[in-house]
């Protein structure tokens, strides 16, 4: 476990293997009729040629055990992808391209009660709709029921494969077990900013007092079906961590 630094955000190096391994706790298994939000702030330092940049995920390649990721790809796309069966991917993506360098709040909501699949799995970015299918022309088939899987929940990688891992910043990290409206993701997103916790361009997220132990709290929180957030907490008892903590 290695963790340094003021209590700032949680910076990823592509170069090392840096993550949040947080294990295979039950409430973050999605499976048939589930529904979730995963909320970030993102930060990506570069763009990989050649692999995409893991903001989280539940994915393990080996024993077919995909369930559901968020990355950016080569070209600066988030993109949202699950598996049904843990073998099989389908996917959707944002329109908008991010910038390096740049903070960028980032949603995904899983809703399969949706009935179309580009609107049962959907990514807002700042708090705006920008959901496109994989193909402009081929709309992929988006499934009511998501793989329950005993891969891992990480944060800035994936358990398998392990080639495919952020450089950059993430902070404020949430997990609910519900299908948020925009409503609700772009109050989360003005807290943040009028908090002080989010900035679009300044790379620097307050989000604790107390330095050099970590700034993640793995804990049910407000409302009930938050999972996780990370932030205005050191606990990090329940994670295997490695990641460096940078302003």
């Amino acid at each position: 476990t290695t963790v340094s630094g003021s209590v700032y955000s949680l910076s990823f190096a592509s170069a090392s293997t840096q993550y949040v391994n947080y294990g295979t706790d039950s409430s973050l298994d999605f499976s048939s009729g589930d529904a979730f939000t995963i909320i970030a702030w993102v930060n990506v330092a570069s763009l990989s040629s050649t692999v995409p940049r893991t903001i989280v995920s539940k994915w393990n390649t080996t024993g077919s055990m995909r369930s559901y990721a968020i990355d950016i790809t080569t070209g600066g796309r988030i993109r949202a992808v699950i598996s049904t069966d843990g073998a099989a991917e389908t996917q959707n993506y944002s329109s908008h391209f991010l910038l390096t360098g740049v903070w960028y709040f980032i949603s995904v909501v899983y809703d399969s009660t949706q009935p179309t699949d580009l609107h049962r799995l959907r990514i807002l970015i700042n708090g705006v709709d920008c959901t496109v299918p994989a193909n402009s022309a081929v709309q992929d088939t988006i499934p009511a029921v998501l793989k329950s899987s005993t891969a891992s929940f990480y944060v800035g990688h994936k358990q398998n494969p392990t080639t495919d891992p952020m450089d950059g910043k993430i902070d404020n990290l949430r997990v609910y077990n519900a299908a948020k409206s925009h409503s609700f993701v772009n109050q989360v997103m003005w807290r943040d900013l009028l908090d002080g916790k989010g900035r679009y361009t300044t790379p620097v997220f307050d989000l604790g007092q107390s330095a050099n132990t970590g700034c993640l709290e793995w804990t049910e929180t407000s409302p009930a079906d938050s999972k996780i957030a990370f932030n205005e907490s050191a606990d990090i008892s329940n994670a295997e961590v490695r990641v460096s903590e940078t302003a």
